[in-house]
């Protein structure tokens, strides 16, 4: 008579990982061989003094600049090298995730602020940044300071919608969608 061991859960991809990432600016070498693997529902935040390459590190992942070497993946999907609208082509649109972030920013800055949701704008746009930026406003025409005050509590802001997502009981903090308007 044999045993034979339990097999093993078997391991989730990782949501976004980058391996052996090269960047170049012309001649400039700015990421160097950059490993790192973020694993669904990981929270994981970039920090650097300035010129160390943070920003060019998620141009790269957003497909704004060409890694050199290297490899990207978003679950089991290698996207190096792909531009932006191949990445949102693919479901991979960074403003619906965006647009996710900016209705619950608007909801908890709401309560944070005690003002009336209504009082409160919020909208996506790369116009001017070139890459897609969230800009929260007050509806007021010359502002109540709601937007201020967002600004003032970023930090606890962006806390606070992390727990809400995490407190989702649904898997990776989302819903599905039913016809009747309901989740499952």
């Amino acid at each position: 008579m044999s045993a034979t061991a339990p097999l093993a859960a078997p391991q989730a991809a990782p949501a976004l990982e980058a391996q052996r990432l090269n960047t170049y600016y012309g001649l400039s070498h700015i990421l160097r061989n950059i490993d790192f693997r973020v694993m669904p529902q990981e929270t994981v935040t970039l920090l650097g003094r300035n010129g160390m390459g943070k920003t060019t590190l998620l141009r790269t992942l957003m497909g704004l600049v060409r890694p050199k070497s290297g490899r990207i993946s978003v679950g089991t999907r290698d996207i190096t090298g792909w531009r932006p609208s191949a990445v949102a082509r693919a479901g991979l649109n960074p403003y619906e995730g965006l647009s996710g972030v900016r209705n619950l920013f608007l909801t908890l800055l709401s309560m944070l602020s005690m003002c009336d949701p209504a009082d409160l704008g919020g909208m996506i746009d790369s116009s001017n940044l070139g890459r897609p930026g969230l800009f929260v406003f007050d509806r007021y025409p010359g502002g109540l300071g709601f937007a201020e005050q967002g600004w003032a509590r970023l930090d606890e802001l962006a806390r606070a919608a992390l727990d809400h997502v995490e407190s989702c009981p649904c898997e990776s903090g989302l819903r599905p969608f039913s016809p009747a308007g309901r989740g499952k």
